[in-house]
């Protein structure tokens, strides 16, 4: 998948606007069901899209529309049955969920199209299971000799987090912000409490909204790419589990020690 930058972004040629062309939907003599209405549609597909971190310029290239024909449709507006089946498969639902009719008496809320508080759960959860995993590989590098390859990659796993923080709340990266640090297990085990805090601690402040909320970071180069918040934090704790995996390798190999670091264990620890 290419990656998704402002240039090329801007660069890219624009979808085609729809023509709202409504097709006749039988419903209104069917007993006990009726069609949903532009405002259901609405809050179910802003539900949805927020829920998935998604933006609506995202939306709108993953459907093929263009980024105003979201815009009309989360606000209300009416729209024709096939741009409805092309933005329920680009959010990963059936292709008839907003066109299919629904029992007359149903009625869609915000709540019913999505969890509210969903994502605060699940990422609060993840960032757990991130310290509780970096805790067991920790340990273990600390009642052994020192091995300088392992100590080198845990570092690096732990000061990832240290710019992105910075890219997540919207604040320039300072210079001295070093991802591969040449810290000893003691420098380890000071930065790891308070880094984990501080992950913990930023999405304990997340709101649903915020989760969607675009961050700009940059690459050595100077290109600048946008992402998603929740892009950002999935790719903190896919980076982590990546590093641990390496490590774990390691002392099995070395050793023969197995360290649990999946979740199943993390969830029989802590029952």
């Amino acid at each position: 998948m290419a990656c998704r930058t402002i240039n090329a972004m801007a660069e890219a040629e624009p979808p085609k606007e729809k023509t709202i062309t409504m097709s006749p939907i039988n419903v209104e003599n069917a007993p006990g069901v009726r069609s949903l209405t532009p405002s259901e549609i609405a809050t179910a597909v802003r539900s949805h899209r927020e829920f998935a971190g998604m933006k609506q310029v995202t939306l709108a290239q993953l459907a093929g529309v263009t980024e105003r024909t979201i815009q009309r449709l989360e606000s209300g507006q009416r729209m024709d049955d096939q741009t409805l089946r092309d933005v329920a498969v680009a959010l990963g639902l059936a292709s008839q969920s907003f066109v299919d009719p629904i029992p007359t008496g149903a009625k869609v809320t915000p709540s019913d199209a999505m969890p509210q508080g969903a994502l605060q759960k699940y990422f609060s959860e993840m960032v757990a299971f991130d310290r509780w995993a970096n805790e067991a590989v920790l340990s273990w590098l600390e009642t052994h000799p020192e091995d300088t390859e392992m100590t080198r990659i845990f570092a690096h796993l732990i000061a990832e987090n240290h710019p992105w923080l910075y890219v997540l709340r919207g604040a320039d990266v300072p210079s001295e912000v070093n991802p591969q640090p040449n810290w000893t297990l003691t420098e380890c085990r000071a930065q790891f409490g308070p880094t984990m805090d501080d992950l913990a601690s930023f999405v304990a402040d997340l709101d649903e909204p915020g989760f969607a909320t675009v961050v700009h970071s940059s690459n050595p180069a100077g290109v600048i790419f946008e992402n998603t918040t929740m892009e950002v934090l999935t790719n903190l704790l896919v980076h982590a589990e990546h590093h641990r995996g390496q490590i774990v390798s390691i002392i099995a190999k070395e050793t023969g020690d197995y360290v649990p670091t999946v979740y199943m264990s993390y969830l029989r620890c802590r029952s």
